[in-house]
């Protein structure tokens, strides 16, 4: 979905870009007088600060765009969950470990341009399998553990062959 970064004004019939408006003056002046810029399209919009110049306009959650707006969207008030139920513990190779703490190191020292490219193939690689996922019934699926104490190994335990993923705070 394209990112809406123009408002129009619906009060005084003038289009704010999202460079024009600050948390304080949406909230004071425009907060519930903000629309799509296509015309016709009866779609309310409201603004949403991001540091690092990634603020946009949203659209009002029960606030339809037509179906000739560029921003149309349909939604989908299905979500496919994935409940636990018990636990299966298996090793994480060092390979695994050491992929993973590599991944970490080279997002580390990205630059913030390089970071942001990342992200967008991510979030686009992300709506893609999005697309392609098919909704099927509700199934449990056994929460998978990760053992790395070569102490707890033994033959029975399983090769866990999913991805690690670091989780960290940037200062």
């Amino acid at each position: 979905m394209a990112r809406i970064t123009e408002a129009l004004l619906k009060d005084q019939n003038r289009f704010i870009s999202i460079n024009d408006i600050t948390p304080g003056e949406y909230s004071d002046q425009f907060k519930g007088n903000l629309f799509c810029t296509t015309p016709s399209c009866p779609a309310q919009v409201s603004y949403v600060y991001k540091e690092n110049n990634r603020s946009h306009f949203r659209t009002w959650p029960d606030s339809k765009h037509l179906e000739q707006c560029m921003f149309f969207f349909e939604k989908v008030n299905e979500r496919a969950s994935n409940r636990r139920n018990g636990t299966i513990e298996g090793t994480v190779t060092s390979t695994q470990i050491k992929r993973s703490l590599q991944e970490a190191f080279d997002n580390e020292i990205m630059s913030d341009m390089e970071r942001d490219l990342r992200r967008q193939k991510d979030r686009e690689n992300r709506a893609r399998r999005q697309r392609e996922r098919v909704v099927r019934a509700e199934t449990q699926s056994p929460e998978v553990r990760g053992v790395t104490d070569p102490n707890r190994i033994n033959d029975d335990t399983n090769n866990v062959g999913t991805r690690l993923y670091i989780c960290y705070e940037r200062q």
